[in-house]
């Protein structure tokens, strides 16, 4: 059984064509579920995923009477699952005709434990363009990303103590026990979009979030900090080289990301000297 949680706040049309995706799948349907965890939306989320169960009985809908965070939604579909196998999708993801057909080939062909699927990152303009080239191979991203249940019983639950950078921390606590495999076959395509509000705050929240991680990891020294930010100013150079029309926004979030970090660390220094 493979349980597909899908965490959504305010995006209806695009969960719609979310679970279509999953629907439609070449795969026995009494095999796996779709679990909608709801994070308190005021649009008409309900009344689609209603709709859905009326015709399918593999899927499930979750609602969070307030909205709680991203990491709080997944934490409530894995409570909720059934499954011995978690793929996390976010709404705004296609997968691929065979999406569940390639996971279940995988897990059942070899020692694999967490596999983390291929990303099309569709963009919608230069802002979302921009946020993606921080997608790299070399961590965990939850839109396309899957586990065997046993893990979570080992590592615990995604901190719901953050709002952004989730995948990271979850990311680093699993590599400390188990090896991630990535896998070109399992596939989805992500349309994600962003707009200048939401582009300053998630850089915002970002710098914060990293800060946490950080704090918790025992990874805080002055020597960190000077590493952090030049190595900001040096990624904005590297990852915009093929793409230097993208080096003033990335630079720019880069700016924003390492200020509330920076402002996270003094507070938490000035703390600790005057307590």
């Amino acid at each position: 059984m493979i349980s597909i949680i899908i965490p959504t706040y305010n995006r209806a049309e695009l969960l719609s064509k979310c679970i279509n995706s999953l629907i439609k799948q070449d795969y026995p349907k009494n095999k796996y579920e779709i679990i909608v965890v709801d994070d308190g939306s005021s649009d008409n989320t309900k009344e689609l995923a209603e709709n859905f169960i009326k015709k399918y009985k593999n899927i499930q809908y979750i609602n969070h009477p307030k909205n709680r965070g991203v990491a709080a939604s997944r934490n409530t579909g894995i409570k909720k699952a059934k499954g011995d196998l978690f793929a996390f999708l976010d709404n705004d993801c296609i997968a691929s005709k065979n999406f569940l057909k390639n996971i279940d080939f995988e897990f059942n062909n070899g020692n694999i434990l967490c596999l983390q699927g291929k990303i099309n990152l569709v963009y919608s303009n230069i802002l979302t363009k921009t946020i993606h080239l921080n997608f790299r191979r070399t961590s965990i991203y939850t839109p396309n990303f899957v586990i065997r249940r046993k893990i979570f019983n080992k590592i615990g639950l995604f901190d719901e103590n953050l709002t952004r950078g989730v995948d990271v921390d979850y990311g680093i606590r699993l590599k400390n026990h188990y090896k991630i495999y990535y896998n070109d076959n399992v596939i989805v395509n992500h349309y994600h979009r962003y707009d200048i509000t939401n582009f300053l705050f998630y850089y915002k929240n970002l710098g914060k979030s990293l800060f946490y991680i950080d704090k918790k990891n025992n990874k805080l020294g002055l020597l960190k900090l000077i590493r952090f930010v030049l190595g900001g100013f040096y990624d904005s150079i590297i990852q915009t080289l093929p793409q230097p029309t993208l080096f003033p926004t990335h630079l720019l979030g880069i700016l924003i990301n390492r200020y509330y970090y920076l402002i996270s660390f003094v507070n938490y220094k000035f703390h600790l000297w005057f307590s």
